[in-house]
């Protein structure tokens, strides 16, 4: 009503919607795209739990050409 020119409160509009049984735009849920499956077996770790991390601060060893 506010479009056509009425100066109208939000309750006045509610209540005349609810008594002509209209409902507005009613935002709904995000659509789900991927439904997940059951645990598949996962992919082996490759890397080896036996060597030592790298040393915390040592820089990169290149070569100089």
């Amino acid at each position: 009503m506010n479009r056509q020119g009425h100066a109208v409160a939000r309750c006045t509009v509610e209540r005349l919607m609810r008594e002509l049984g209209i409902q507005g735009a009613v935002r709904g849920k995000r659509v789900i795209t991927t439904i997940p499956g059951g645990q598949a077996e996962r992919a082996p770790i490759w890397s080896t739990a036996t060597s030592p991390p790298p040393r915390t601060g040592a820089g990169w060893r290149t070569s100089p050409t």
